[in-house]
Parts: C-alpha cells; structure tokens; sequence
C-alpha cells in the first residue's frame, strides 16, 4: 500500500482533488484515502462507486428501490449500482478517476432492464418493495467475457469523451498472509489465482482502450 501511495503521489493533479471520482474496491479507498489524509488534512468528500462492475455502470437499466443494510456505506453502493448515477452530470463533474478492478470478481445479475453487480453488499441487502426477476451470469462464463469487453468499451469512450484522466491502479486478490517469511497460502488459492489471472487480462484490456491512463501496479505473477 505505501508503494502505491508514493505513485499516487506523483501522478495526483496540481489542481486538488475536488474533482476526483474513486471506482473500485474498498481496497482502493484506503489507498485514496491514506494518500489524501497526508497531502490534504482538509478532505472533501469525493463520489465513490465500490461493489460495481462496469458491466452494471454502463447498464441503462436503473432500478428505484428503497434498500436497507446494516452498513449505510454499502446501501448507498447497491444504490449506486441499482441507478448508475456515476454519469450524473459526468460533463464536467470529474477530471480524474482513480479506478481498480477488484470487484469484477462476483457474478453478474441480468434482467429486462439492464445489469447488475452481485456483490457482497448486494446480498447482504434487502429492499422495500418487488425486485424484477433477476438471472445470474457466472463470471468466468465465455459470455461474462465478452459482455465485460463490451461494457469496457462503452465506459472508456465516455470517459475519453470527456476528457478525464484514469489513474488505473492495478489490485489483486493476495495468495496468503502473515509477516515476510512466514505467509499461510490461503486454502481457496485456486480461485484466487483464476481470479487473478482474469483481473491481469481486464486490466491489460482497460489500459490499451483509455486515451489518458496512468497505471499504477504491483508486480504480478501468474499461475505456474
């Protein structure tokens, strides 16, 4: 993390950060956040969209539920989810995205009007009111693939669009923990590598399709 705050440190804009949307993982929150406590004491409040895909921020399809969590910080993300409001007013809104890519690790829920992200605060949720009937797309499905290459290009032409600059900070699932030298290997690392792998070719994808892209990234290693 405190490599990927002194890049952060480079690369962040002469202007502030008051135009600066985070997409991504709670992991890429407290890198943002870690960086801004340090270089601005004054923190704004900046839009964050975590436990989405861009398969579902690109979807048409809003949905208007009143949702209930017992954590109001992922509420208010499967509502984010359920009403794309990352394009609200998105002409002029952002000059920067700070965006990673691990949450495109959950399946992909499908209905007549659009897509959404299965995530964990999406099943730890529960609505006020009928949900239109949902089917699950797995997301090492081919056709997960490809609708996920779809959605890419959708979110990198509104993005080049307009300008904004992507600040592409490249997670991945960890293999174990514990200190140098003595890490304990997760006992699903299988599905961590495959998840992993399929990330590294999502971030490759990404990178290529963004006019203006600064990636930040740890050394990654792929499965023997």
């Amino acid at each position: 993390v405190s490599k990927l705050e002194r890049q952060l440190g480079e690369y962040f804009p002469e202007y502030g950060y008051e135009k600066i949307a985070v997409i991504g993982s709670a992991n890429l929150n407290q890198i943002y956040k870690s960086f801004v406590l340090e270089y601005f004491p004054n923190d704004l409040k900046v839009p964050i969209f975590n436990f989405s895909s861009l398969i579902s921020l690109t979807s048409k399809g809003s949905i208007d539920v009143d949702v209930y969590h017992n954590n109001t910080f992922r509420k208010n993300m499967v509502i984010k989810d359920f009403n794309k409001s990352l394009w609200d007013n998105i002409d002029g809104s952002y000059k920067i995205m700070l965006v990673d890519l691990l949450d495109e690790r959950t399946d992909i829920l499908q209905n007549e009007l659009g897509f959404y992200t299965r995530s964990e605060a999406y099943d730890s949720a529960f609505v006020d009111g009928e949900l239109p009937i949902f089917s699950t797309i797995d997301r090492f499905s081919n056709g997960c693939s490809e609708l996920w290459m779809e959605s890419c290009d959708r979110f990198a032409k509104k993005i080049n669009k307009y300008g904004i600059k992507v600040i592409l900070v490249k997670n991945y699932l960890t293999n174990g923990y514990g200190k140098m030298g003595e890490v304990v290997k997760w006992k699903n690392n299988e599905y961590i590598q495959r998840v992993n792998c399929m990330l590294n070719k999502y971030y490759e994808y990404l990178e290529m399709q963004i006019q203006n892209v600064v990636c930040i990234c740890l050394l990654y290693t792929s499965p023997s």
